[in-house]
């Protein structure tokens, strides 16, 4: 592999760290400003998964992230 392709692959990997920081310190954010919202109104602070809504021409799509739960047997 050539020296400039090593550089294209470096900067490709910086390129996404630096998005996955972005995405984790949103998310951070997101969290913070609701648990401060909801100590402000007297709620205690509860999980909330992440949440996606997809809405195409034929349907509706909620998709959220929820922890398995063992089974009952």
């Amino acid at each position: 592999m050539a020296s400039g392709d090593w550089d294209i692959v470096m900067w490709q990997r910086a390129s996404d760290l630096f998005q996955q920081v972005e995405r984790i310190h949103r998310n951070f954010l997101q969290v913070a400003a609701g648990v401060q919202y909801r100590s402000l109104h007297g709620t205690s602070p509860v999980w909330e998964p992440p949440v996606n809504v997809v809405k195409t021409d034929e349907s509706l799509w909620v998709i959220a992230a929820l922890p398995a739960s063992p089974l009952i047997g």
